[in-house]
């Protein structure tokens, strides 16, 4: 499912006047010029590099120091994922009702109840392109029950924009609120960088705007205890 939606140079030309007094200047005064830029330059870095260092001081956590180099060397590399445990909803409808999944529009797949929001889907919804259809002609509706029951339906192009905007909406609010439950989709590199080539190449004219064939999916949620 899911998605949308001069000029002069900024740079002086090279032989004008005003950049040929600057340069005539710095060339009659050298050798103070260099001196000073370098100790601005060492200044900085000296800045940076403390900075640096207290940043990295104040954001490790402490921890004994026979087991803080293992440590080191064993950590994965973190991420939003690291803090938190994994729910899913099975490979099949009935394993994520059992599961206590609900199925979210939105995302056009099964999501633990954590991650589940009923204000996202209704922002999704109020699009009104969220059809499903069994054909690639988009001309036969289907029920919720029968994108159920066949795992497969098509959607609008006008869907697949309104599933990529709804879904940065809704990312935009969760790392904003510090929301304990995250989705797949929504920490998703892979589908954010989908939907910023979608949108892009739909604005430049380049996106064929067909339908979507969209699968069943079954999400992950990453809840913090």
């Amino acid at each position: 499912m899911a998605s949308i939606h001069g000029s002069k140079p900024f740079l002086r030309h090279p032989d004008n006047t005003a950049d040929a007094g600057i340069r005539s200047s710095c060339k009659r005064h050298g050798s103070p010029i260099r001196a000073s830029f370098f100790s601005h330059m060492l200044l900085f870095l000296a800045t940076s590099l403390g900075w640096l260092l207290a940043m990295l001081i104040t954001s490790t956590p402490a921890l004994p120091p026979t087991e803080r180099t293992t440590s080191l060397a064993k950590s994965p590399r973190l991420n939003v994922t690291s803090t938190r445990r994994q729910l899913t909803c099975g490979n099949s409808t009935e394993e994520a009702v059992a599961l206590g999944c609900k199925f979210d529009a939105s995302l056009g797949g099964w999501l633990a109840a954590p991650c589940y929001d009923q204000a996202w889907v209704d922002d999704y919804l109020s699009d009104g392109s969220g059809t499903a259809y069994a054909d690639k002609n988009l001309t036969q509706v289907m029920t919720h029950s029968e994108v159920l029951e066949r795992g497969l339906y098509w959607s609008s192009f006008r869907d697949h924009i309104n599933h990529c905007v709804a879904g940065w909406r809704r990312q935009s609010q969760a790392f904003f609120e510090d929301r304990p439950a995250l989705d797949s989709s929504i920490i998703s590199v892979t589908h954010a960088s989908h939907c910023a080539q979608l949108l892009m190449d739909t604005a430049l004219g380049i996106q064929r705007r067909g339908p979507t064939e969209n699968v069943i999916g079954y999400f992950e949620c990453w809840v913090r205890d």
